[in-house]
């Protein structure tokens, strides 16, 4: 498998999985006190990126972290791959 390909999938997972639903989150928070359809746009692209940001943050973490700083178990699958 390409790292490229490697790259994009990990991006679609992160996307889907925390991404998307902190975009919208975002998104439907701006809307609901008023603010305009750009200003809900700009908020939308935020959640979106720390979403992405957050998830890949959290997939290293439980690759590499250390389980006595998380107070997270290493995830089994990921630490074969070390």
């Amino acid at each position: 498998m390409s790292t490229d390909h490697s790259k994009r999938d990990a991006l679609a997972v992160a996307t889907g999985k925390t991404a998307a639903p902190l975009s919208r989150a975002s998104k439907l928070g701006a809307l609901a006190v008023g603010a305009n359809a750009e200003r809900a746009a700009h908020l939308r692209a935020f959640g979106l990126h720390l979403g992405i940001a957050l998830q890949c943050t959290d997939d290293l973490l439980r690759v590499w972290g250390d389980e006595r700083v998380t107070s997270r178990p290493a995830a089994p699958t990921c630490t074969a791959a070390r």
